[in-house]
């Protein structure tokens, strides 16, 4: 009887922790879907700048923000722009933020820039995302020229597709 009760409790427990990790995995998609429709895109939220690990941002090189692409891997965008400034970790994760200072080109104050970059279901870049409009335009104007603004979080997201 005692055996029984714990293939039982063991058969429970595995039930329980394959149902836990397919809950995670539906969440980890819809903040990674590969897919782009405008209503997934409403659905863009940037975290607390507050709870950044990076206080404040870190200063970046436009040049390197460009470059991210979809179809890149992650070791490609770290190499680019490093590591997330969020505690939402580097592996099998489908998001990771960012906060940028960007000088303008015309001077003054640096800008304190949201990023956003989604993974798909192969862990390559899908698509990525600025909170601000303004930040896209200071990086790239004429691919913020070309992206779809759409609503987000608590500010605009500003979307830019291959």
């Amino acid at each position: 009887m005692t055996i029984q009760f714990f293939k039982q409790a063991l058969a429970v427990s595995a039930a329980l922790l394959m149902s836990a990790a397919h809950a995670q995995s539906e969440s980890q998609d819809a903040t990674g879907a590969q897919t782009r429709s405008s209503a997934q895109e409403a659905a863009t939220e940037f975290p607390d700048p507050g709870r950044a690990w990076q206080k404040g941002g870190a200063a970046v090189d436009p040049q390197s923000v460009r470059q991210v692409a979809p179809g890149m891997d992650k070791d490609h965008v770290y190499a680019l722009i490093r590591e997330p400034h969020f505690s939402e970790g580097v592996f099998h994760v489908r998001v990771w933020n960012y906060i940028f200072q960007i000088e303008p080109e015309s001077g003054g104050q640096p800008l304190a820039c949201q990023y956003q970059v989604r993974f798909g279901d192969d862990m390559k870049v899908s698509s990525t995302h600025w909170r601000d409009a303004s930040c896209a335009r200071l990086v790239d104007p004429q691919e913020a020229a070309a992206g779809v603004v759409v609503g987000g979080g608590e500010g605009v997201a500003l979307t830019i597709e291959p």
